[in-house]
């Protein structure tokens, strides 16, 4: 999970506790959970704080939701690449 996210652009700040990242993307304050459910199955959560900045609600969705989708698709292909799919 580390590598992902060095390798993700934008990204500052990076803060590890034993199952919480904390770091920042475009200024936005981000902390990821991770909970693991089995040796196969992990989740996690990704909380965007964005209240410093005085954005509408639709321009922080819109940014909000580009992030997400951004950090899923490395974390897929990261995962894919290292368990050879």
């Amino acid at each position: 999970m580390k590598a992902t996210i060095d390798e993700s652009e934008g990204v500052s700040s990076l803060v590890l506790t034993d199952s919480e990242f904390f770091f920042q993307i475009e200024n936005y304050n981000v902390t990821l959970m991770v909970q693991e459910q089995s040796e196969e199955k992990t989740s996690f959560e990704l909380d965007i704080d964005g209240q410093h900045f005085e954005e509408d609600n639709g321009v922080f969705y819109q940014k909000a939701d580009f992030i997400v989708k951004d950090f899923k698709k490395r974390l897929i292909a990261k995962c894919a690449i290292n368990n050879g799919l």
